[in-house]
């Protein structure tokens, strides 16, 4: 019970904190240096804040995944249901896209 709340609290909840910051960041970077000069370092900052931003998603929703069927199933059905979720997320978001850019 104890792991549950701590995989609710700091999985989902810390992760969806984290994601929205990130998400939302560049839109508040871009309120504060507009008309500044500074296209090409906000660029930067947006690109670097969505990427962290999507590796914070896959990563809340697979704690969300890893608590539901904790509830639902036996541990070994939840811990490979939940490693395919990050390797899916992972290998869809990143991966693929990462080894298709250097081809």
């Amino acid at each position: 019970m104890v792991l549950r709340r701590l995989v609710f609290w700091a999985g989902v909840g810390g992760l969806l904190l984290f994601t929205w910051s990130l998400l939302l960041g560049p839109v508040a970077y871009h309120r504060l240096v507009f008309r500044r000069h500074q296209k090409e370092h906000l660029v930067r900052a947006a690109n670097t804040m969505a990427v962290l931003g999507l590796a914070a998603v896959g990563l809340a929703i697979s704690a969300a995944v890893l608590l539901v069927s904790s509830f639902v199933a036996t541990a070994v059905p939840t811990v490979l249901i939940t490693v395919f979720i990050v390797f899916l997320f992972g290998g869809l978001w990143f991966a693929f896209p990462l080894a298709r850019h250097r081809l």
